[in-house]
Order: structure tokens, then sequence, then C-alpha cells
């Protein structure tokens, strides 16, 4: 575990009388993510233990990081040694223990997943260890990746991927998986496999006709087409274009503050509803609606909402995510 170490200079007036320093800003701690999450395993995870007004902290792995900025988490793929920013075995299993954290921290409201620099991530590391596989071990992996990209998509929170740049294979498959896509004007969008005589493997064509429609989905699967973000935005692909990628995370936050200020509780039922609709039919959605709507009438949140619409007070509730 270690700090960054910040400090600021003395100022002199013109009387040559040092002058107090301003308060220096709280250092940011930084946490080996894979300690943190599995020192107590799972079950007793750090996560359920942090306080919504805690400092900033970076859980740390070698190809990712998770800045906790309550109430908002941000996730950053960037792995070091490979310049298209791929994913490999090691890079999924960490991106698991990352959403791990997640899932068991109520304080997060709302999660970001971006790239590093002008990319995303540009998905499978087919040029390293996928050139060497054969195809069961294939399987096998991307068995592996759709259990944790629907770890993602399932996640009880709100969650947006802020594609930063080029967003190719397996990395539009793992940004399909969050509730919005916020794209910077030059990002490129695409499920390019079939210009390697593959197909997507890890929910593409699964999701992306669940997202664009059969027409849109299948034009840019049978070609391997990028597309720009102007174009994503017309068919549904993304939510919103920013301004630029300076602004990209802010934009973000302002396009969750609506939803980031609501109860855990609340916003992960709402997402198995929404998630329903999708699903299953309109009678058993019903029929499940019904029993999410009474499990929510049991949380403490509701009650504490409503004895304030009741009483009249006004203000945001301090929610208890419980």
């Amino acid at each position: 575990m270690r700090a960054d170490k910040r400090t600021t200079p003395t100022m002199t007036n013109a009387a040559n009388t040092p002058e107090p320093a301003a308060p220096a800003s709280a250092p940011i701690e930084r946490v080996d993510g894979a300690k943190a999450v599995m020192a107590a395993g799972f079950g007793a995870c750090a996560a359920t233990e942090t306080q919504a007004d805690a400092p900033h902290r970076i859980l740390e792995w070698p190809h990712l990081e998770l800045r906790l900025e309550y109430p908002f988490a941000v996730l950053q793929l960037r792995r070091p040694d490979d310049k298209l920013n791929t994913m490999n075995r090691a890079t999924v299993g960490m991106l698991d223990q990352a959403l791990e954290w997640v899932y068991r921290d109520p304080n997060v409201k709302t999660l970001i997943l971006t790239g590093r620099e002008n990319l995303f991530t540009t998905g499978a590391d087919v040029r390293g260890e996928l050139a060497y596989l054969d195809q069961w071990e294939v399987r096998d992996l991307v068995r592996r990746g759709k259990v944790v990209f629907s770890k993602l998509e399932e996640m009880d929170c709100p969650t947006i991927a802020a594609i930063n740049g080029l967003t190719l294979g397996g990395g539009l498959e793992l940004a399909l998986c969050c509730d919005f896509r916020i794209a910077v004007p030059q990002a490129r969008l695409g499920l390019t496999e079939a210009n390697l005589a593959m197909v997507p493997g890890w929910g593409g064509s699964q999701r992306l006709v669940r997202t664009v429609g059969k027409t849109e989905a299948s034009r840019m699967i049978y070609a391997g087409e990028q597309v720009r973000a102007a174009r994503a935005l017309e068919i549904g692909l993304i939510s919103a274009i920013a301004a630029g990628p300076e602004t990209l995370l802010d934009e973000c936050r302002t396009f969750a503050k609506d939803f980031a200020n609501k109860s855990r509780i609340t916003l992960g039922l709402a997402k198995r509803e929404i998630h329903l609709a999708l699903e299953t039919s309109l009678y058993y959605g019903n029929m499940a609606e019904s029993e999410l709507i009474a499990l929510s009438w049991t949380s403490e949140d509701r009650k504490t909402a409503l004895q304030n619409f009741i009483e009249g007070r006004k203000g945001q509730t301090e929610w208890q995510n419980k």
C-alpha cells in the first residue's frame, strides 16, 4: 500500500514574512486490488465496509485500476505491455476481481468503465496467447469471459462505458454490457471478427442485435465494419457524444447525476425489472415486477423516503442502502 506524496510551498509576502501554506489535498491511497479483494475471501470482502464519505482510493491491478470516487467508481483498462490495450486471460481475471469489489461496495451508485489514451479496448489478444490456443481452449476462454462480462451486465447499479477511442471486437462486446455508452467524437466501434475469419464470441452478436436491431447488427457483423461516433449515435449504439477526451469522464458523471443519488437497493431492483422486460414475456415480467416491488417495500431506504415524503421533509434523503 502506498500514497502519492504532495507538497505545498510556503508563500512569502512583500515584507518577506512567511504566510501559512494552503492546506494540502489529501493523498490518494493506492491499494493492491488483488490483495484487497482476496485477503479475507469474497464473503468478507472489505468493500462491504466502505463509508460514503471516505477519501478517494485507487485499487490497482497490473492491467487495470479502480478509482473509488463515491458515488462513482471509475474502472480503467490499461494494459501497459500492449499497444492495442487488448484483453488476455489474466486481464479477464483481474476484471472479475474489480467487478466483485464494485458489486459488494454499497457506496458505488454508478460504475464508469473506460480505457487508456485513445483506446477503449480492442478486445481479445489475438496476436498473443489466443494465436496458440486450440478450439477447445478458445471455447473455454470465451465461456469464462462471458461469465465475467455478465457480471458487468448484471451489476446492481447503473454502468456507463466511457468510450475514449478505438472499441473493437471484444471491446465493443464489453461496452455492450453497460447500460449506457458515451463516446468521444473520434471513437470507432465495431465487431470486426469477420475480418479475421472469426465470429463474435463474447456475446456481441446477441447484445448488438438487442441494441441496434437485426438489420444494423447484421451489416456490422457481416462486414466487420467500424462505425464512427456520429453513426453510432444515429443507430442507438451509444447514448451520447462527449465534447472530447478531456471532458469525457466529467460528462459521464453529469449524465449520471440524476440517478447516482438514489438508493443502491432501488437501482438494483429497477435494473432487474428492465432486464426482465427484454428476457421474458409480458405476463411473467409483470409477475416478477410484483415480487420486486414487494421486496423493495422491505428496505429501510423505502421506509425512510416515504416517511420523509409524508412529513413534508425536503432535501436529499440519506440512504442506508439497506
